[in-house]
Formats: structure tokens, C-alpha cells, sequence
């Protein structure tokens, strides 16, 4: 979810907001399997979105935009951003 709102459209404190459900979701499921083979398994997915979360925050943090202002972190309209969601063969 987080990804084309971040990387296609740019819109970096929308997805400053996101990353972390996306976070919360990944290490509840790790908790959930931790009783099992699979929560082994899920632990670097964990780790990495750790890492991914952080990163994200601070590309939020430490950009602004031409006017000196950072990105707003609620959902707005873009006109001449619009991201395509097409499936491929």
C-alpha cells in the first residue's frame, strides 16, 4: 500500500502515516506464527520493514518541498499525480 503512494506519487507524509499499520500488521503476524517454524520465518520480513519504516519517516523528515514546507501527513488531492494500477502478464 505504502509503496506506490511513497515512490510513484511522491506523497511521502501520506505514506509516513501508513508504514507503520503496514509495520504493526507484519509483527503481529510474527507474534501470531511465533509458535510455529513460520514465525522464524517471518522474522527478517519483520526486521526489514523495521528498517523500511525508519527509512521512509526520515526521507519524510528531512524533505521539503519548494516553498521551505514539509509534506502534509493527511490525504489530499493531486492533479497531476495519479497512480495507474494496471496488471501485468
Amino acid at each position: 500500500m505504502f509503496s506506490p503512494v511513497n515512490n510513484a506519487e511522491k506523497r511521502l507524509g501520506l505514506s509516513a502515516v501508513v508504514v507503520p499499520f503496514v509495520w504493526a500488521s507484519a509483527w503481529f503476524a510474527i507474534y501470531q506464527y511465533s509458535k510455529t517454524a513460520a514465525g522464524w520465518l517471518l522474522a527478517p520480513l519483520g526486521v526489514w520493514l523495521t528498517i523500511a519504516s525508519c527509512l521512509v519517516i526520515q526521507t519524510w523528515r528531512i524533505n521539503y518541498d519548494s516553498e521551505g514546507k514539509r509534506d502534509t501527513l493527511f490525504p489530499r488531492k493531486y492533479e497531476e499525480k495519479v497512480t495507474v494500477f494496471r496488471w501485468e502478464k
